[in-house]
């Protein structure tokens, strides 16, 4: 056995001699890894280079002003958009104001020659006529009584005509005041259609010479756009962070790089079962125009200061379906989680649950650990 035993060892220190004689070089060995991991944790060994390079933060809460973003539209005010109709028909014989047109209050938008105007004068003036008449009458029968000439009943019969003719001439002269016409006019075919408001022409459907015979269509649109709402729409989840005086800023595409400001008059009453969201109206000033009605724009709400938890977004590491952070939990110790992120903000993000102040955060190079 002893004799095996030496012939093996003389064997192997030839090989050796050999190899060494042909300048072989032994195995080489492992590298010390950067990194190790044990469980959840990741350790960083005193020769890793990435001590030098992870950056880490303390977290603490601080106050934020945050915004809100929402998709918005520019609307006209309900009480500055008037559709003109007339109240009789009658043919176009003039159109002194046409599309585009600035106006004034009270200025004449269209003319009609009407023979419902025609007709209502001459009922104004029966009504009157006959008036007079039972006025006369019932005077003669009040003098009659009184020498005892005529019976009672017709001095009943008198008074009761007047009564009714009163009424009828009262009839026809609101109907003459309700069309805005006065009562003695040189004209009774000409009807002039007056803009109740300021504004400008937005829309027009007569025609010169045409026969408007449509009393419940409009023939022109009037509207006021020196003031438009915004109207917002928030989600139901965001509700509770918007109020009335509340500043809000638009942006629109039409105008890049400009900012329209104004502050919320109305948040509707229901919210839209739908697409879950609350309309807001906000009061914008358009004193040039640029705001037309039906122009999309996004809507940036400033809301209540309140403290959060904020981290750079480089701390924030996609892993997955969840978002982590790593947490330095003794030097050169780290440990990643799970947290529930909020709002951004210039490179900062809100974080909502798993994260508490005081904690510290590898906020530089975090990628690195998850290898």
């Amino acid at each position: 056995m002893s004799s095996i035993f030496l012939r093996s060892t003389v064997v192997v220190a030839c090989v050796c001699s050999w190899l060494a004689g042909c300048g072989a070089a032994p195995p080489p060995t492992a590298p010390a890894p950067l990194l190790i991991h044990t469980g959840t944790q990741v350790i960083l060994p005193a020769h890793s280079p990435l001590r030098g390079s992870l950056g880490v933060q303390a977290l603490r809460s601080q106050a934020i002003a945050p915004q809100l973003e929402v998709p918005a539209v520019i609307d006209v005010l309900p009480e500055r958009l008037v559709r003109i109709v007339p109240p009789l028909a009658g043919r176009v014989v003039a159109l002194p104001k046409t599309l585009g047109d600035t106006i004034r209050a009270g200025d004449v938008l269209c003319v009609l020659d009407s023979a419902e105007l025609a007709s209502a004068y001459s009922d104004a003036g029966k009504a009157h006529a006959t008036l007079q008449q039972a006025r006369l009458e019932l005077a003669r029968q009040k003098a009659l009584e009184a020498d005892n000439i005529s019976a009672a009943r017709d001095l009943q019969a008198a008074q009761q005509a007047f009564d009714s003719a009163q009424n009828d001439a009262r009839a026809t002269s609101d109907r003459l005041a309700q069309l805005g016409v006065a009562t003695q006019a040189a004209s009774h075919r000409r009807y002039a259609l007056r803009a109740p408001i300021a504004g400008r022409v937005v829309d027009l459907s007569a025609a010169l010479g045409g026969f408007w015979n449509d009393t419940a269509a409009s023939v022109m649109t009037v509207a006021d756009i020196s003031q438009v709402w915004l109207t917002a729409s928030v989600p139901e989840r965001e509700v509770g962070q918007v109020f009335e005086g509340q500043h809000v800023t638009a942006s629109l595409d039409a105008y890049p790089g400009q900012r329209f400001s104004g502050q919320v008059q109305h948040l509707d009453d229901l919210l839209d079962p739908t697409t879950r969201t609350l309309k807001v109206r906000v009061a914008l000033n358009n004193p040039d125009g640029l705001l037309k009605p039906g122009m999309f724009a996004s809507a940036q709400f400033q809301l209540r200061p309140q403290q959060a938890l904020m981290v750079p977004d480089s701390a924030l590491l996609q892993i997955g379906l969840y978002t982590r952070v790593f947490i330095e939990t003794a030097p050169f110790v780290y440990r990643s989680r799970i947290v529930v992120t909020g709002r951004a903000m210039d490179g900062y993000t809100e974080i909502l649950s798993g994260l508490k102040a005081g904690e510290r955060v590898v906020i530089k190079d975090g990628v690195l650990l998850n290898d």
